[in-house]
């Protein structure tokens, strides 16, 4: 997207945590930061002028948070971009936030969106951040019903040369999932008539099945597939998306976190702890529509992160020392934790 940048480089730059008593080291300057954390900042920092001067921009910094404070602080003064506001004409405010300062964000899910979904269940592309693999056998002569066969030569959502993929993809980001997977159909019909290939326009609800039927045509048309692979790649990234069986979960977690915000003032946080509890099972006890221990973890820091002050009380200790109970019980249930819960127990 035009209006969308990432830096995946700096998916490790986190905030050190303050030690008592003391300061933390954001709070007293970059030069205070352990070495690694100081190289980091300032490889941020170099990203982000080179960002900007691409951009023309002359911009203000804000900043909340300790860490924010040091990256803004090296950025104002950073000899290039000192030099680069001097000429830049385009006027831009830039805010920097600590990330936990915005756990919410992090572990949340936001929207009724096809980009944030095929995001969080399809596999990353291997050596990316921002990329996953969608599983182009369909469109080959290749065929396994083994469903643990690993995907050769994925496709990706990275099509840059291609106006009609870049146009999908900007639906997929900005319009609710019904209306994205019309648009996905709008193309595919285009794209096809375009080839003269046999397709049938139908009205109504768009389903993976219909789409996959449309995806096919292309199949034994090199020409035509050449032609229309980039925008190929983002709808078969959605059919799979939409026949994952994590899309379900994804959706009870949207919901679970819209009740939590409706309810969470007539609430109290144990309440809701307890009605934690009764879904936390362990890995025998669990079927594939139950939730994971990180799953629960992600439910945790959300709940926690929106609540903000919680009154604390005997009810409510009471609550998190059995909801810790029943997790450390599931955690230690687990044949092969997964790589979050190994890093963090």
């Amino acid at each position: 997207s035009s209006e969308l940048c990432l830096l995946p480089a700096a998916d490790g730059l986190l905030p050190p945590l303050p030690s008592t008593g003391r300061p933390s080291p954001a709070e007293v300057g970059l030069g205070a930061l352990p070495a690694e954390l100081q190289a980091a900042v300032r490889g941020l920092v170099g990203n982000l002028d080179a960002l900007f001067g691409a951009m023309g921009l002359r911009e203000e910094n804000f900043a909340v948070g300790a860490l924010s404070r040091v990256v803004a602080a090296e950025l104002a003064s950073y000899a290039s971009a000192r030099n680069r506001r001097r000429t830049s004409t385009n006027k831009a405010s830039v805010v920097f936030v600590d990330r936990t300062l915005d756990l919410a964000g992090a572990v949340g899910h936001h929207g009724d969106n096809l980009a944030e979904k095929i995001l969080s269940v399809l596999p990353k592309l291997p050596g990316h951040k921002t990329d996953v693999m969608v599983n182009m056998v369909e469109l080959t002569a290749l065929q396994t019903a083994d469903d643990t066969c690993g995907i050769i030569a994925p496709g990706c959502l990275a099509q840059p040369n291609d106006p009609a993929a870049k146009a999908l993809w900007e639906s997929f980001m900005n319009l609710k999932q019904k209306e994205a997977v019309m648009e996905a159909r709008r193309h595919l019909v285009e794209a096809a008539s375009r080839e003269n290939l046999p397709i049938k326009m139908s009205m109504g609800r768009v389903t993976p099945e219909q789409l996959s039927s449309y995806i096919q045509l292309f199949k034994n048309n090199l020409k035509a597939l050449e032609n229309h692979c980039g925008l190929l790649q983002l709808v078969m990234a959605a059919v799979q998306m939409l026949k994952h069986p994590q899309t379900c979960k994804w959706d009870n977690f949207l919901a679970f976190e819209r009740l939590l915000l409706q309810t969470i003032d007539e609430s109290e946080m144990s309440s809701v702890l307890k009605q934690l509890l009764p879904m936390i099972k362990s890995y025998s006890e669990r079927t594939k529509d139950d939730y994971t221990c990180e799953d629960f973890l992600v439910l945790l820091v959300y709940m926690y992160s929106v609540v903000g002050e919680i009154k604390s009380g005997q009810e409510l200790d009471t609550a998190e020392e059995e909801v810790k109970k029943a997790l450390v019980k599931a955690i230690c249930d687990e044949p092969e934790p997964s790589p979050l819960v190994q890093k963090i127990t």
